[in-house]
């Protein structure tokens, strides 16, 4: 069962164009109403870095939306190493099939799935390029990946036919 959506930053929720912030404020919202799904972040970026984002799109009290944060100093190993997702994995108290991960490269779905996640790829300009094969999905933004399909798709995922 679906229990975390788990979101890289640098690309993924950071990417600037307007429709895919847009894309991130809706995800939030659909999560919100759904009651009982942890939403977390797994990043090999700073936490000022962080801060500044998700400050600036989701207002001063970001932080008590996620339920962890890894970042740059408490996962310095960078990605493709799962670190980071290993220790978002260990604070949420949750198993890889009860996640979701959202990515934007290669590195970043190497590490999400060394750490047995599955995962939906959110490909930039600069990523578009790079082999998404293991992803759970690929879709062009975030506005594409509505809970009831992503639950769905991860639900396939762990229990194949």
């Amino acid at each position: 069962m679906l229990k975390a959506l788990i979101f890289d930053v640098d690309g993924t929720l950071a990417d600037t164009e307007s429709v895919h912030r847009a894309a991130f404020n809706q995800a939030f919202a659909q999560v919100g109403l759904c009651a009982g799904l942890d939403l977390a972040i797994a990043t090999t970026t700073l936490p000022a870095n962080v801060a500044a984002l998700l400050r600036t799109t989701t207002g001063p009290d970001w932080r008590l939306k996620f339920a962890a944060i890894g970042d740059a100093t408490t996962a310095p190993v960078k990605k493709p190493h799962p670190q980071v997702y290993l220790q978002v994995l260990e604070a949420l108290k949750l198993q890889p099939c009860e996640c979701l991960a959202f990515e934007d490269s290669a590195n970043g779905l190497a590490a999400a799935t060394a750490a047995g996640l599955a995962t939906i790829i959110t490909p930039t300009h600069y990523t578009r390029h790079h082999d998404f094969g293991a992803a759970l999905c690929v879709v062009p933004d975030l506005s594409a990946v509505h809970l009831a399909a992503a639950t769905q798709w991860h639900r396939s995922y762990f229990q194949p036919h």
